[in-house]
């Protein structure tokens, strides 16, 4: 990608650029405060952003998808609001949303997912810079 940001690559494992993660070998498969630690934390630190290939494996993927494709065929998501109202915002922001917390009886692959993002966040504390995350809302 062109965006500067740190990928793990498919075939190595290892981010661009980075040379720690590849030291790591295939990141998805790394323990959650391993990946926190010595690919996450540097790679938000870098860019600011981090992508991990199949984080969550083709079968708890599969699952999370087809969970989000139940959610928007059941009519759940909405229109993304501005957070000033306008009349044009649907124009401004085009996407659909739909607010979960993972308990929801429909949304548990969802749960597992936010739960495996809660950890790595957990281990990352202190490590992202002057910023400290402390808690979440519902995700969308």
């Amino acid at each position: 990608s062109g965006d500067g940001a740190t990928r793990e690559d498919d075939d190595d494992g290892g981010g661009r650029g980075d040379t720690s993660s590849r030291q790591l070998g295939p990141l998805h498969r790394r323990p959650p405060r391993e990946l926190a630690l010595h690919y996450l934390s540097p790679c938000m630190e870098k860019h600011g952003i981090c992508v991990v290939d199949r984080f969550l494996g083709a079968a708890l993927g599969d699952s999370v998808l087809a969970q989000v494709c139940s959610l928007h065929a059941g009519g759940r998501f909405r229109d993304g609001q501005l957070v000033s109202p306008r009349r044009d915002s649907a124009v401004i922001r085009g996407d659909k949303i739909a607010w979960v917390e993972g308990r929801e009886p429909e949304c548990d692959m969802i749960g597992v997912l936010l739960s495996r993002m809660d950890e790595l966040i957990l281990h990352c504390q202190g490590r992202l810079g002057r910023y400290s995350i402390n808690g979440r809302t519902k995700v969308m």
